[in-house]
């Protein structure tokens, strides 16, 4: 907001509301575990303490996390985002729908899940696909990230459950770079670059590299055959900021992406750096919403 007195001044209201909210939930914090330290095993009447703070923590976070993903949303430093891709829990029904609507009044413009911190069958419950094929319907691609290990038992069933889900393969497919399993993730990725509706983002994968050895050389076997596999029309860049800190850096792995793609036309480059990102996410005048439309050598695969 601004200021009655000095209209120049812009308040970042939300921020400073978020840090003193942040204050009243470590305070319920702490009276909580002092009202629980040193309880003996029997019925305790000081435990109807607990509940006020627990509560209100509660409510404090039901006004406190939609008015912070909104202000993500909008911008980040005074720049005005595009769009940003939300998590969600396509296994668990409750709230799912919900959340699916609250998220379009949030900026965003596709999901994502890390399944490869649950076990592998939660992407094959029926649930799970149901509900991702409500992301779809809803017009929206989804994030999948996989382990290189992942990429045929989870990957493959999933994308042929959801044949109209517009997905997104983060991170390269996670070669285990290090582990040297190229043959693995080589495997996969050929499966999984069959399907028309999948697209791959060229991210992450310095962070998979021993420390300290991440380098073009080392790297470019594995965007090559991306390459080989999807073409740039299927390709889009990622900072993965800030876990690329872990590899190289952000201003390393840009310069190792320019040295990475040097050998491509300008419009292929365009595609991988922007092109694809704003067909499938919708941004930028992408045209959000609308299936993919992939062109494979002597293949064009219909939406």
């Amino acid at each position: 907001t601004g200021s009655s007195i000095m209209p120049q001044k812009k308040n970042p209201d939300v921020a400073e509301l978020a840090r003193g909210k942040a204050g009243r939930l470590i305070g319920n914090l702490a009276g909580l575990l002092a009202t629980l330290k040193g309880l003996p095993l029997a019925y305790n009447r000081d435990l109807q303490e607990d509940k006020e703070p627990i509560f209100d923590g509660i409510d404090q976070l039901h006004v406190l996390l939609p008015a912070v993903a909104g202000m993500v949303g909008t911008s980040v430093g005074g720049v005005a985002m595009l769009g940003q891709i939300a998590s969600i829990r396509p296994e668990v029904d409750e709230g799912f729908d919900a959340w699916l609507e609250e998220a379009a009044t949030l900026g965003t413009v596709g999901f994502r899940r890390i399944l490869h911190v649950v076990p592998d069958e939660v992407s094959g419950a029926e649930t799970f696909r149901k509900n991702l094929r409500k992301i779809g319907r809803a017009g929206y691609p989804f994030d999948l990230n996989l382990l290189s290990r992942q990429l045929l038992p989870v990957g493959v069933p999933l994308l042929e459950a959801c044949p109209d889900q517009t997905v997104v393969l983060d991170h390269c497919g996670v070669p285990d770079v290090a582990a040297g399993d190229w043959e693995v993730w080589r495997a996969g990725i050929d499966r999984l670059a069959v399907f028309p509706n999948l697209v791959v983002k060229l991210s992450g994968i310095t962070a998979y590299a021993a420390p300290g050895t991440a380098t073009t050389a080392l790297l470019r076997p594995y965007v090559d055959h991306l390459l080989t596999a999807f073409g740039p029309d299927r390709m889009l860049w990622g900072s993965d900021w800030p876990v690329v800190n872990l590899g190289v850096g952000l201003p390393e792995w840009i310069a190792m992406t320019g040295e990475l793609l040097a050998g491509l036309s300008e419009g292929e480059r365009a595609a991988i750096e922007a092109g694809t990102a704003r067909r499938v996410y919708g941004v930028g005048g992408g045209g959000h919403g609308k299936r993919v439309q992939y062109h494979m050598e002597g293949h064009s695969r219909q939406n």
